[in-house]
């Protein structure tokens, strides 16, 4: 029998309660899960059923109420507030359903802005990830110049900037037609082949399916067996 390859991310019984006045709200509700090295993982449910919140965990951008997150081993519960930024720079890039370019910044810039006091060193890469999503030509060109499809290729360059280990998509595809949002799916399979472990949040079916699994939460609780 083959043996599973060591789970990249594990969430132990999670819970994520905020507090709205004098109410708690529960975001999260004994969620587990493991993500393994290298695959391609969609949260999928309605608006509120705690997609978003499941992703912040992940990236160390919240902290559970209760349970565990765990990448490669190492519990973030235990990481300080440097560490946790060491992580979230190093191991993670983010992408949004907002693209949060820079209109200032050309897009070469707006995807070596991690790396702007070492400009000299990041160049190279930033160059080669413009090309990778197909914006060779368009390198010196503002944000404000380019589609919507467009703009969120930059973003997604721009998140692979410091070669994280781990991309984290929330609704990537929500702000761009569906033809544009197959090409960012497309983009997404070859960083995993690349190695990348990707996990996408969204509320779309067709999106969903083109991962190698799908996740499903509802109310905060995961509804598909065997995450």
């Amino acid at each position: 029998m083959r043996t599973k390859p060591k789970p990249m991310i594990e969430l132990k019984n999670i819970y994520k309660v905020y507090k709205m006045g004098q109410n708690d709200v529960v975001a999260l509700r004994r969620v587990s899960l493991t993500i393994a090295r290298n695959e391609f993982v969609a949260i999928k449910g309605s608006s509120g059923a705690g997609k978003s919140t499941l992703l912040h965990l992940i990236g160390g951008l919240d902290r559970p109420t209760n349970g565990q997150v765990k990448v490669s081993g190492s519990d973030l519960a235990e990481f300080n507030d440097d560490e946790l930024t060491i992580y979230r720079k190093d191991y993670i890039g983010f992408v949004f359903q907002f693209f949060n370019l820079i209109p200032s910044l050309n897009i070469l810039e707006n995807v070596m802005v991690s790396r702007m006091f070492n400009r000299e060193k990041g160049l190279d890469r930033a160059q080669k990830l413009v090309k990778m999503v197909g914006l060779e030509g368009r390198m010196n060109h503002l944000p404000s110049e380019l589609s919507g499809g467009e703009q969120q290729r930059v973003a997604i360059a721009r998140a692979l900037m410091n070669e994280p280990s781990i991309v984290l998509a929330d609704e990537p595809t929500g702000n761009i037609d569906t033809e544009t949002g197959m090409e960012i799916i497309k983009l997404f399979n070859k960083l995993k082949k690349s190695g990348t472990t990707i996990v996408l949040v969204t509320h779309d079916e067709e999106i969903a399916r083109h991962a190698d699994r799908t996740i499903t939460l509802r109310d905060g609780k995961i509804i598909t067996p065997n995450p």
